[in-house]
């Protein structure tokens, strides 16, 4: 328990981190792009790397399915 526990702070952390870099990124890249498209295609570009960074970091953890979906659902629901 004290496992997962650990593991859930670090998830927290890293989705933290993640959040902030990319609000400083859309701000950037929203200032050069404009209309509702550019809009749309930031926040796809967003949520792909966002999936992709997470799939890997996940490859490297030892946890069950079950947690790992619960995890996965979390960083969804927040990066949104």
């Amino acid at each position: 328990m004290k496992e997962l526990f650990t593991k859930l702070l670090l998830v927290m952390f890293f989705i933290g981190v993640i959040r902030i870099l990319f609000k400083h990124i859309f701000t950037y890249i929203s200032s050069y792009v404009s209309g509702s498209f550019g809009f749309s295609v930031i926040i796809l570009l967003i949520i792909l790397i966002i999936s992709l960074i997470a799939t890997q970091w996940f490859q490297g953890l030892r946890m069950s399915g079950k947690h790992k979906s619960i995890i996965v659902i979390i960083i969804l629901l927040l990066s949104v």
